[in-house]
């Protein structure tokens, strides 16, 4: 699904989606952002999980994202 075309259902666990967030990372990195990263999850079918698995899962994906960068 195009970005552009995505609404707030339509977002997956960070990592499955469309868009390059290592970039992303790298352009903060590059303009000396140190400030806090979230994960927001707007998509019924994670919140419809354990909270717990979903919260580890999206924990490791962001170490994942943060240390590729």
């Amino acid at each position: 699904m195009p970005p552009t075309t995505q609404t707030d259902p339509d977002r997956v666990m960070i990592g499955e989606g469309p868009i390059d967030l290592a970039s992303e990372i790298q352009v903060l990195r590059d303009i000396g952002y140190e400030g806090a990263i979230s994960l927001e999850l707007f998509n019924a079918e994670l919140w419809a999980q354990d909270p717990s698995q979903v919260l580890k899962t999206g924990i490791e994906h962001l170490r994942e994202l943060v240390h590729e960068s």
